[in-house]
């Protein structure tokens, strides 16, 4: 959204619209990534294709082809990327085109960064330079079995600081690589317990977030990367999927069983959860200050930090959702 009263989340029955006290549904169609340039212009993708919030109302794009698009990124309302199983579309302001042919599970950008994409089921990295896209270091072979290692997230600051992370296909540690401005370099964490990363989110060069999960998918752990190697700051907690930070003593991470954790700078604390009587698990969380922090789950769930409590935002949909964008932030 564009501010505390302007945020929009998305889940497989559509997409919803919070003015800041109440969520409203808007649209009926499965959802996965949500992006705008201003209140007046969001828009959203999922397998049923992708819509365009104009105005009050949402409108199918055309000139794409069916499939799923499960991700989206834009640097204005003229230059919008978005990314699925059919490959990656470039919006001009007037019409769709297909860039590339590989397949993108998400999208990254930032300030002063050409936009990055990961492949979900194939390990290829793809670097957007001018508008063509570029693939970056090849893609791995396959094991003997067919499998192959693959990266979810990505996340960046500059043209000389893009992290990428997923999963090793033997479930042998967490898979991440970074981008130093000349060759992907091998950061993952190989030891047992950690079945892959979930999500990654870089705040600077020197402060990265990276969310494991175990070998049961309920539980994982938060790692952090300072510059020299990662660290665990929790210790088999609830499983995390998805971390926003305000700085590099505030942080919030969200999860399984509605647990919200919050970094003070040295260690992460149990914030209450305002949802009671009933079991929750958040997916997304993006803020854009630490008095402004929002995160999605299962049934409808949408609540908002307002820097002391977190406060249920009423909706009127009980599906899950699975992505929530504010102004100033990468939808997670």
């Amino acid at each position: 959204g564009t501010s505390a009263t302007n945020v929009y989340a998305v889940n497989e029955n559509g997409v919803s619209h919070s003015n800041g006290s109440m969520c409203s549904k808007e649209s009926s169609v499965d959802l996965a990534a949500v992006w705008g340039s201003t209140a007046a212009d969001v828009w959203a993708a999922g397998s049923a294709g992708i819509l365009h919030r104009i105005g009050a109302s949402w409108i199918p794009a055309t000139g794409l082809p069916s499939g799923t698009y499960q991700s989206l990124w834009g640097r204005s309302a003229t230059d919008i990327w978005a990314g699925g199983s059919n490959g990656i579309f470039h919006y001009d302001g007037i019409g769709w085109t297909q860039r590339s042919s590989l397949s993108a599970s998400s999208i990254h950008g930032a300030a002063g960064l050409d936009a990055i994409a990961v492949g979900y089921d194939l390990r290829h990295i793809l670097r957007l330079s001018g508008s063509a896209w570029v693939q970056i270091g090849g893609q791995a072979p396959p094991d003997a079995s067919g499998d192959r290692d693959t990266l979810r997230s990505v996340s960046g600051t500059s043209q000389a600081d893009v992290w990428a992370s997923g999963d090793f296909h033997d479930n042998q540690g967490g898979y991440v690589l970074h981008w130093d401005g000349n060759d992907w370099v091998d950061r993952s964490l190989h030891q047992t317990g950690i079945w892959g990363f979930y999500n990654i989110y870089a705040r600077t060069a020197t402060d990265v977030w990276a969310l494991s999960k175990g070998p049961t998918n309920t539980t994982g752990d938060i790692y952090r990367w300072q510059g020299a190697n990662w660290t665990k700051t929790t210790f088999g907690d609830a499983l995390m999927r998805a971390l926003w930070a305000a700085s590099a003593n505030q942080a919030w991470a969200v999860g399984k069983d509605g647990k919200i954790l919050a970094w003070n700078g040295t260690a992460w604390q149990v914030q209450a959860n305002p949802v009671s009587g009933t079991t929750v698990n958040y997916f997304a969380i993006s803020g854009t200050s630490a008095t402004n922090v929002w995160a999605a789950g299962t049934m409808g769930i949408v609540v908002h930090w307002d820097g002391s409590s977190w406060t249920l935002v009423p909706t009127d949909t009980t599906s899950d959702f699975w992505g929530v964008w504010t102004s100033g932030s990468a939808s997670t």
